[in-house]
């Protein structure tokens, strides 16, 4: 091998040697597996400018006394307890005690419902609850929205959204919440970690149709029971003294139901009582409840479920009374405006005749809107009063033959049972031809 062949073998084998032991460029690292995005969770549907809404955690509920409510309501109404028990046993469960999780939202527009949704998480399968749902609302029809699998119902949309369902008035209420699930408002933290931990805590602030400025519940459970806080603000003054009234005798029934209670159980309702306080101040309330465990107290429970749809009947009976004693009032001052008017020199004054009932018929368990001629008989007329807002009460004024003395009527039926209420409330003409109003009305079965 000549020198020459030597060197062009060295350098080769140089090369060879070089390439073989060259750096491995390192293999690209395999890509991350995609995030996957947290699962919604109920509370992810509030946000801080929310007006009413109610937050229940099913689970402490459960424990607290569900089970002895839905017996207690049971009690209450025979149609109740067989509606219970039927879907009970067609579904293979109770499904308000399959509820987890509960977020209700409602807005109003004056005093009318405008629209509402929920949120909920239930605890059996999503097949059991589907199951369920056609034993509830037959005529549910599965559709989709947005890509997620629905079911319109006779007057509400629900929508299964990765673990929760949302229920909604419309599919307009149903994207707004399932938008809120998906992108949830930050500025809400600081109500969400209040409420978490709670039973049951609700809010609510106008525009609302319960004559409540400002309405707060919260619910918790203790080591020996469990708390209940309420605070309402009241539009007026009269409205918080009575609620203040419907509470205190509310109370009051419970002690002196005991003794239908089991001797066991008289305890518990004492205890239940002296742990209530009730303070007022102004058109303010605040009630609180230091309250005994009440599992297995069916008994009592179910005897502060009857005080309490009670109470809440007065009270809204209450509200719309005061509906006809201001209609009542209205016409009243209208008839004393009529006299001033139409009083002439040398001439005895008189007020217009009779006017005829308007609505046509009294109204039976919901409100009526008046026709648009009703107002337009010469008598009302005369005093220049109508009022083409629903009501649940027909008013009419009856005036004696002699044209000196009326009296302005309204008459209702709030609950719809038949038994009707009655405002009378008598204007006359004094001597000098004064009018005047009487200092008091005449009121029969007026929470009717």
């Amino acid at each position: 091998m000549s020198r020459r062949q030597w060197r062009l073998g060295a350098a080769a084998s140089l090369v060879l040697s070089v390439a073989c032991h060259a750096p491995v460029a390192p293999r690209p690292p395999p890509p991350a597996p995609p995030v996957q995005p947290a699962p919604p969770h109920v509370l992810d549907a509030l946000a801080a400018g929310d007006r009413a809404w109610l937050y229940a955690d099913g689970r402490g509920l459960r424990q607290a006394m569900l089970p002895d409510l839905l017996q207690a309501a049971s009690a209450l109404r025979a149609d109740i307890q067989v509606g219970l028990a039927t879907t009970a046993a067609q579904c293979g469960f109770q499904p308000l005690l399959a509820v987890d999780e509960l977020l209700v939202e409602v807005e109003w527009s004056g005093d009318r419902q405008h629209s509402w949704a929920a949120v909920l998480r239930l605890g059996e399968p999503l097949e059991r609850d589907l199951q369920c749902l056609h034993v509830i609302a037959p005529e549910a029809r599965e559709t989709s929205l947005e890509g997620r699998r629905a079911w319109q119902l006779r007057e509400a949309l629900l929508v299964w959204n990765d673990g929760l369902f949302v229920v909604a008035s419309s599919t307009t209420a149903a994207q707004s919440m399932l938008a809120r699930l998906s992108r949830p408002d930050p500025s809400a933290a600081p109500a969400k970690a209040a409420i978490t931990g709670a039973l049951l805590v609700a809010n609510l602030a106008p525009p609302n149709p319960f004559d409540v400025d400002a309405l707060g519940a919260r619910w918790v459970a203790g080591s020996s029971g469990s708390r209940l806080d309420v605070r309402a603000r009241f539009a007026r003054d009269t409205s918080a003294k009575e609620t203040e009234s419907i509470v205190r005798d509310g109370l009051l029934q419970v002690l002196g139901s005991n003794a239908s209670f089991d001797p066991g159980a008289e305890g518990v309702a004492e205890r239940f009582v002296h742990g209530a306080t009730v303070k007022r101040d102004g058109g303010t309330l605040d009630v609180s409840f230091d309250m005994p465990p009440l599992a297995g107290q069916t008994a009592l429970v179910s005897r502060l479920t009857a005080i309490a749809v009670r109470g809440v009947r007065q009270h809204m009976a209450w509200d719309l009374s005061g509906e006809a004693r201001d209609g009542v009032y209205a016409i009243a001052r209208a008839l004393v405006d009529y006299v001033g008017r139409t009083r002439a020199p040398g001439h005895r004054a008189r007020f217009p005749p009779s006017a005829p009932l308007v609505p046509d018929d009294i109204p039976y368990g919901k409100r009526v809107v008046p026709n648009a001629h009703a107002f337009l008989h010469p008598s009302w007329q005369d005093i220049g009063y109508s009022d083409d807002r629903p009501t649940f009460y027909a008013y009419d004024f009856v005036t004696a033959k002699d044209g000196r003395s009326v009296v302005v009527r309204a008459r209702g039926d709030i609950d719809g049972d038949g038994t009707t209420s009655l405002f009378e409330l008598d204007v006359r003409l004094d001597a000098h031809d004064v009018p005047v109003i009487a200092p008091a009305m005449r009121e029969r079965d007026a929470d009717e």
